[in-house]
């Protein structure tokens, strides 16, 4: 199968893209397709300037089609390189694969005819598997296939965890635990936040680290002078008294050294698509404490590969917390256990094997 990427220049995919390409792996074309930067720190684009945009990646991407000889389109459920990717296949009679990765997308008539458009709609979990049925999609066009990541490349990563603690202040006998995600509403911290004094009570050096950018996802919180999720957290966590417990590392490349170096990784999302980051501290052998919510269940095996607690629970999670802090022997247990089940369901070898079979599936429709 050849594959050839049609990418909006600049920005986080852009330059991933291009290093296939130098590699001489994937043919690459930078059309600006409209899409709204989302990366940290990205300037964003008003409507108008991605609507011109769109217009004018439309000839360019017909060209490309033709000129490459594709026969399926692969899409993702982002902006309006969804709408040219739906048009240009239905123009030119070609295959296309929609990538499904959030489960209200199709929550309108118009995006619901984009799912239908499509030959095949791949699910990243059958949590979205059952969204898109609720919403009206047929489960014979869906196929579900699980998210991968590189485990090796995240057990290999982790440098030396002494190292990592030190260079963070934490001493080496201090517990830690990590909650890896964007600062949002929905991603739990604010939880985890409340659990603290309740963990610190037990284990009073515990160091409690958020690693992950900021964002104005607030949800139902509305504080004054708050306008950020990390402005809420600084605030509650000076309230509750644990501040100096508290690490708002920001965003970050050095994910698998967090990893090797925390005791516990806590994912207290109230529903996750998939919960890409509880595969990978599965994969760096990590006991994880997630949510029974979205596709959570579907990766963790309760008391086996991790545990589960209710979603916006902060006293269930705290107790889950000083039970896996307490118990070493267990924590090995849970991530040994975690590692093998990573390696075996969630590599990226296996994520790749599976969408080129779907996709070839959906060149012979």
């Amino acid at each position: 199968m050849r594959a050839v990427a049609v990418v909006s220049p600049g920005g986080e995919p852009w330059q991933r893209f291009q290093k296939l390409a130098d590699s001489g792996r994937v043919r690459v074309y930078g059309v600006d397709m409209g899409v709204a930067e989302t990366d940290p720190g990205s300037r964003p684009r008003n409507r108008i300037g991605q609507l011109l945009a769109t217009l004018w990646a439309f000839p360019a991407l017909m060209r490309i089609v033709r000129r490459e000889r594709v026969d399926v389109i692969y899409t993702l459920d982002r902006s309006r390189s969804v709408v040219l990717a739906v048009v240009v296949a239905r123009l030119l009679r070609r295959g296309l694969a929609f990538h499904a990765h959030y489960p209200y997308y199709p929550s309108s008539r118009w995006s619901v005819a984009i799912v239908r458009a499509s030959t095949v709609v791949i699910a990243i979990s059958e949590f979205i598997r059952h969204e898109y049925e609720k919403r009206g999609i047929s489960s014979r066009r869906i196929r579900t296939v699980l998210n991968g990541v590189d485990t090796r490349a995240i057990r290999a990563g982790g440098g030396d965890p002494a190292n990592t603690r030190r260079r963070l202040g934490i001493a080496l006998g201090d517990r830690v635990v990590l909650l890896p995600g964007r600062l949002s509403r929905y991603k739990g911290q604010l939880e985890l936040v409340d659990a603290m004094p309740v963990v610190l009570a037990r284990f009073p050096t515990a160091h409690f680290l958020f690693a992950g950018y900021d964002s104005p996802e607030l949800g139902d919180l509305m504080v004054p002078g708050c306008s950020t999720v990390l402005q809420v957290l600084e605030r509650r966590a000076a309230e509750l008294g644990v501040t100096r417990h508290a690490h708002f590392l920001g965003a970050t490349a050095a994910m698998a050294e967090l990893y090797a170096a925390a005791d516990v990784v806590v994912v207290p999302s109230w529903a996750e698509p998939f919960g890409l980051v509880v595969v990978e501290a599965m994969a760096a052998g990590r006991a994880v404490i997630g949510t029974a919510a979205g596709a959570i269940p579907e990766l963790i095996e309760a008391e086996r590969t991790g545990v589960l607690v209710p979603p916006r629970d902060p006293a269930a999670l705290a107790v889950a917390i000083g039970r896996l802090l307490d118990d070493a022997a267990l924590r090995a247990r849970i991530g040994e256990a975690a590692e093998a089940r990573a390696h075996e369901h969630f590599s990226i070898e296996r994520y790749c094997d599976e969408i080129q079979r779907v996709l070839r599936e959906s060149a012979r429709d």
